[in-house]
């Protein structure tokens, strides 16, 4: 059997190393989609089912809450305190679009969407809700997700109904991000202080 030289080996190992080469620049590189793209293209679909998305709105405050179409003239809702209603996407960006009020001053929260591939903070960053809520809360979560039930409780009976409302509306983000789960505990307490009978609609929990 004839001697391989050490020539021999190290010419065999150069090839080998640029047939290698060869192959991994011809190899088709994997696409990484960014956050951005994907919330480029999730926006687009939801686009193009907004009529069908449903997505349920409760009414937190203490007075009605009245809504007519300025297209259409057609009253989307007329809500008494604690009563809720369910509108398509569509609807509700127009009332966002018209009356932003409603969701930056606490008036109306969504609780639930009718969807099984959307979730609540989709439809948030749809609407650009889910930077307000965010904005500022940041003690707020601490609280929500830290304190005991005894200490939720005790603190949020001595505030105004406004800082419930506030808080109830962080913990119903804070559930959709499936990041925490809100007790039934802490919303049986903010439940009671609004007058309400649900504060998490039951699709996300």
């Amino acid at each position: 059997m004839a001697r391989v030289s050490k020539a021999d080996l190290e010419k065999k190992k150069a090839e080998e190393q640029t047939e290698t080469q060869t192959v991994e620049e011809t190899k088709p590189k994997t696409k990484t989609v960014s956050r951005r793209q994907q919330f480029k293209e999730k926006k687009i679909e939801l686009r193009k089912q907004a009529s069908e998305i449903q997505v349920e709105v409760l009414n937190i405050s203490d007075g009605n809450a009245y809504f007519v179409s300025r297209k259409t003239g057609i009253p989307y809702f007329d809500l008494s305190p604690s009563e809720d209603t369910v509108l398509t996407l569509d609807e509700l960006e127009e009332v966002v679009r018209d009356a932003k009020g409603f969701f930056t001053k606490d008036v109306l929260v969504m609780t639930d969407v009718y969807n099984e591939k959307y979730n609540l903070v989709d439809i948030m960053e749809y609407l650009k809700l889910k930077d307000y809520d965010k904005a500022g809360y940041d003690y707020l979560e601490e609280f929500i997700v830290d304190s005991s039930d005894a200490e939720f409780k005790s603190k949020l009976e001595n505030e105004s109904r406004d800082y419930v409302k506030r808080i109830a509306c962080k913990a119903i983000y804070l559930d959709a991000t499936e990041e925490y789960i809100l007790p039934r505990s802490k919303e049986t307490i903010l439940c009671n202080l609004l007058g309400l009978q649900l504060l998490i609609g039951e699709n996300e929990r």
